[in-house]
């Protein structure tokens, strides 16, 4: 599994929300950004995704299979978030037209079994935000959906902040996220330490955001962490190696 490619999505959600689902990308093209992704960027990558996709005749067929990529779901002015309101639309649209709302580890189980069943949608939420649990938990539980959420660890417990906001909005802290991971809705998976741009640091950060992410991780949940992903989607040979390397089993997108 990878960010380069991936399955459509209803109609009616790539209209109502660009920032949705992230098509493909393009590595090289973001080696010039610094370690610390900018918020302008991030918001931009995360948006031009979508219409890139959408550009290159992305589907909105129900046959095979596709992953939702989320961060914030909030009543905020906020690129990276979707309002409540919106995201109820949305999970509603895929409830009514008979979506199976599946975590990423799911999509990849059935990736790894060659099967591709319609109508079936992967969903996930990059990097722990609260909102995640006040407004979109609720709506996940009384549809029966289940999402993975991705973690930087180090910005999780605050050793470390998301450098695009200026202030930033509550995460998520470990005796929640231990909690709804042994819950039916939420799965919590790695997503680097400090959620650089990959492709911007030396050999040695890259492999201690990857590795250590895992580690740190598993000792908090207390069980093995299975997926793995890129921050803004933005990875190499390079970096792909590193977790094949560590972590030969691992999902990674």
């Amino acid at each position: 599994m990878s960010r380069h490619s991936r399955g459509a999505i209803p109609s009616s959600l790539t209209t109502a929300d660009r920032r949705v689902a992230e098509g493909t990308s393009d590595d090289d093209g973001m080696r010039a950004v610094g370690p610390s992704l900018p918020y302008a960027v991030k918001a931009a990558v995360t948006g031009a995704r979508s219409l890139v996709w959408l550009a290159l005749g992305g589907r909105t067929d129900s046959s095979g299979l596709r992953i939702l990529f989320y961060h914030r779901v909030a009543p905020a002015e906020d690129e990276l978030s979707v309002r409540p309101q919106l995201f109820r639309r949305q999970m509603e649209e895929l409830a009514r037209a008979e979506f199976q709302v599946v975590d990423v580890l799911a999509i990849a189980d059935l990736i790894n079994r060659g099967l591709t069943p319609a109508r079936t949608i992967g969903l996930s939420f990059d990097d722990g935000y609260m909102d995640n649990a006040e407004h979109a938990l609720p709506v996940l539980q009384e549809y029966g959906f289940r999402a993975t959420v991705f973690l930087a660890t180090a910005v999780t417990d605050g050793r470390a902040s998301f450098s695009w906001y200026s202030d930033q909005p509550p995460l998520l802290g470990w005796d929640e996220i231990v909690e709804l991971d042994r819950g039916d809705v939420f799965s919590f998976e790695a997503h680097t330490l400090t959620h650089p741009n990959l492709l911007a640091v030396d050999d040695r950060r890259a492999r201690a955001e990857i590795t250590e992410s895992k580690s740190e991780l598993q000792e908090r949940l207390g069980r093995e962490v299975s997926a793995f992903s890129y921050p803004a989607g933005l990875f190499g040979e390079r970096e792909r190696q590193l977790v094949i390397d560590d972590w030969p089993q691992c999902a990674a997108l």
